[in-house]
Order: C-alpha cells, then structure tokens, then sequence
C-alpha cells in the first residue's frame, strides 16, 4: 500500500514530541488519543483501536494508558454503552505539563490545576465535563 494524501496520519505537538521524560511509545499513544478527541478533551477507543492505530501490543498499550494517568496526563473512566463496555479518556494537555524535565514535575503541575478531581466531581452530578477550558490553548 503507497501512502497517499487519504491516508490518515497523525501530528505530533512539538512540546510532547520534545519531552524527555515520556518513553516514545507513550508519545505515540497519546498522540492517537490527541487525535480520537478530535479538539475535545476526551475520546472512547477501544484497546484493539489503539493497539492498531499505533502498532504496540495490547501490553504496551496497557502501560502506556497507566503511565499517562500516573504523571496526570490521562484519566481513564470505565462506562458501558448499547452492551458493549469501553474506556473514556479525559486528556490533560496543559502545555505547563509537557515543559517539565520530570515525571515529580509533570505529576506536580496536574496536581496544581486539580483536574482529576474536578472530571470526577462533574461525572457524580452526571454532567459533561467542563475542563474544555484547560484545553483551549494545549500544547
């Protein structure tokens, strides 16, 4: 197969494609993620869609997701839908995160802005979350 213009392809943001302290395959990963949310914070595909997408094995894909939500890039809710179970991603893609030279650093910044914890309060009250505004200017 020839690579041509409607081949999908994915673009990297400079700052992640520059941090030193997430592995390439993390990077890939989130750029996948970045591109399922298409603009929005969050995206639902599944572990064969991600393993596909970016050519990891599911355990990669696995660690990946786990490590994303250990430095507070990523928080992954389970939901189940028409039967079918999956994960929703909610992305954290504040630029401050992506400049720290440190997994503590990167940990830090998520802890400041205190996301998480603002996703699951929303969640509980049953509405959308409203941390689009911390994604206005990502990356």
């Amino acid at each position: 197969m020839k690579i041509t213009e409607q081949t999908p392809f994915f673009q990297m943001p400079g700052l992640l494609m520059s941090n030193k302290v997430l592995k390439d395959s993390e990077k890939v990963l989130l750029t996948a993620l970045i591109s399922f949310a298409r603009g929005k914070n969050y995206c639902f595909p599944s572990y064969t869609t991600l393993e596909q997408t970016t050519g990891q094995s599911h355990s990669t894909v696995t660690r990946g997701i786990k490590k994303l939500e250990e430095y507070g890039i990523l928080a992954k809710m389970k939901k189940e839908h028409n039967r079918t179970k999956s994960n929703k991603y909610f992305l954290f893609l504040e630029a401050e995160i992506f400049k720290q030279d440190t997994a503590e650093k990167m940990k830090a910044v998520a802890k400041e802005y205190n996301w998480t914890m603002n996703i699951k309060r929303e969640l509980a009250s049953g509405r959308e979350t409203k941390m689009q505004a911390h994604n206005s200017s990502p990356l």
